[in-house]
């Protein structure tokens, strides 16, 4: 009797244990879930999409691209000098491409000049969080 007890009570230990693991997924299935989900971004703060996106580590940034009042992101999850590393080398690293609009209750500050950040998921939540999605893009996830 003490010995099936003691197999039960192990096998209820290790089903509630293997219960509360809660595996994080991988980069290419959150990508394929935010390339799933892209047209319910849109109108969306960004810092929505970001924290769907914690491998992040570039951000680069285009004002006014492709049209004027629109700001451009490409959020990649390399830092930049490898991303563009692997460009040169004709291989194509994944990125999401983000258009964003001004948010005019919450103003960020965006340089002319374009600029590539390695930033990772939460400086970019406080640096451009506050920007309107206008459409986002998933590029070879």
């Amino acid at each position: 009797m003490r010995v099936s007890f003691k197999i039960m009570l192990s096998l209820v230990f290790f089903v509630m244990v293997t219960a509360c693991i809660n595996p994080r997924p991988t980069q290419k299935e959150m990508l394929l879930q935010v390339k799933k989900n892209e047209l319910s971004y849109k109108g969306k703060d960004l810092s929505e999409l970001l924290k769907k996106l914690p491998g992040m580590k570039t951000l680069s940034v285009f004002k006014d691209f492709p049209q004027r009042g629109t700001t451009s992101l490409s959020i990649a999850f390399l830092k930049d000098k490898e991303y563009h590393d692997q460009v040169n080398k004709n291989k194509k690293p994944s990125n999401v491409i983000v258009y964003t609009k001004p948010n005019p209750d919450k103003p960020v500050e965006i340089s002319d000049q374009t600029a590539s950040e390695d930033l990772n998921m939460k400086e970019a939540l406080l640096k451009y969080g506050n920007l309107k999605i206008v459409a986002v893009h998933v590029v070879n996830p």
